[in-house]
């Protein structure tokens, strides 16, 4: 593949990880005897064809509204789309608005990027859920709005596996500007008590149960900095090697409204 790393994590289910700028987002697929669900879509079509290769594709799961990981929709033609009835929303009116943005800024480049972006024609979701929904092997779950307004989580219990988009990451700053501060330290805590032993996040490679305690702890402590230092407040060794290098500050902006 060109613009996804797969790594299986359980019988059936591949974590895709993100592997070029086309793709920018972590997706997951998962046998469920005979058709397959995509979990998330990247930011491109292009990125999203290598998906829809893995099929037959049944289901998709958008888990949030961002573009990383809704973009490459149009691509599963013959699936149906699924996602928290508040995500839908958010995709027609946040992410066209953003998308709409990107398009502007891109009209006097001409490159790769450009010609993916220029391809994005936005697909919503065709079915919505509200808190519970069964796919056989996998549950699909939303706790409500941490890193957006709504997030979902897929979840294989048998296997021990949670695709947890960005509600955590792996080794990778979040980013905060569209979240809930407040709420998400506690989704993260159900989510621990969750039976699973891999996490697929939505950035970075794949983990497993240390990696959701570490990302408890950098939203701790960068709410704790924000509010004893304010915006300038420095970054601890521990997050520096840490990818999306600018995201602390942009996190510090975000929490103190600098």
């Amino acid at each position: 593949m060109t613009h996804f790393r797969l790594e299986q994590v359980a019988d059936g289910a591949w974590a895709a990880i993100a592997d070029s700028d086309l793709a920018a987002g972590n997706a997951g697929l998962v046998d469920l005897g005979g058709e397959t669900l995509v979990f998330d879509t990247s930011w491109t079509p292009a990125a999203a064809r290598e998906l829809a290769a893995r099929g037959p594709v049944r289901w998709v799961v958008n888990s949030h509204w961002h573009g990383d990981h809704v973009r490459g929709n149009q691509v599963f033609e013959e699936a149906t789309i699924v996602s928290t009835r508040r995500t839908r929303e958010l995709i027609a009116t946040r992410d066209a608005e953003r998308l709409a943005g990107l398009r502007q800024e891109l009209e006097t480049i001409e490159d790769a990027v450009v010609e993916a972006v220029a391809e994005i024609e936005p697909r919503l979701p065709d079915e919505v859920f509200d808190e519970w929904r069964s796919f056989g092997r996998a549950e699909l779950v939303t706790y409500g709005g941490g890193h957006t307004e709504s997030d979902a989580f897929l979840h294989l219990p048998h296997e021990g596996v949670l695709f947890a988009a960005d509600l955590v990451l792996v080794r990778s700053h979040a980013w905060m500007g569209d979240g809930y501060p407040d709420a998400w330290p506690g989704i993260l805590e159900r989510m621990g008590e969750l039976d699973f032993d891999v996490l697929v996040p939505g950035h970075g490679d794949v983990g497993g149960r240390a990696d959701l305690e570490d990302f408890r702890a950098y939203l701790a402590d960068i709410t704790a900095a924000a509010d004893e230092h304010g915006a300038h407040a420095p970054i601890p060794e521990r997050y520096r090697d840490w990818a999306f290098e600018d995201g602390w500050a942009r996190n510090l902006a975000f929490l103190t409204g600098a």
